[in-house]
């Protein structure tokens, strides 16, 4: 009769799935599991659902099927496109409601002042995440790599 209760084999079971038991602990594992059919149990069930989701994760992409999404001229077009017209006309209208805004005489200063502080700080960060985007982009050593 092992030493190891159910309950403890069960937190061993977990960590012997992840290789991370030491010897000691492997050792009181297997003494238990050969002389309790529940957590033999238990344990096939783990092993057998591990080796379903392996089956289930594609283990990498078709490359030509990669490239065809990377030379497809019309949706990089189409998303070229759709930025830009976003732009175009996004512009104006803040253009617009700043100018409103700022004329309105019935918005205190304070609040003037505040929303815009806000404004120019949330510009200011999306900017400099956008800029880390592009030169990572840019720099990436591995876009050429095909898997």
């Amino acid at each position: 009769m092992s030493s190891l209760t159910c309950e403890q084999a069960a937190a061993l079971i977990s960590g012997f799935m992840d290789n991370e038991l030491t010897q000691q602990q492997q050792q009181q594992l297997h003494l238990h599991l050969a002389t309790c059919t529940t957590c033999r149990a238990e344990l096939a069930t783990l092993q057998d659902l591990r080796e379903q989701l392996r089956q289930a994760v594609p283990k990498s992409y078709d490359s030509q099927l990669m490239t065809a999404f990377a030379a497809d001229k019309p949706s990089r077009w189409a998303f070229t496109a759709g930025w830009t017209l976003i732009l175009i006309t996004i512009v104006p209208l803040l253009i617009y409601a700043l100018f409103s805004f700022w004329t309105d005489n019935s918005v205190p200063m304070l609040v003037k002042v505040v929303s815009s502080g806000l404004g120019v700080g949330f510009l200011l960060l999306l900017g400099a995440v956008a800029r880390q985007r592009w030169v990572a982009a840019k720099n990436d050593r591995y876009k050429k790599v095909q898997l």
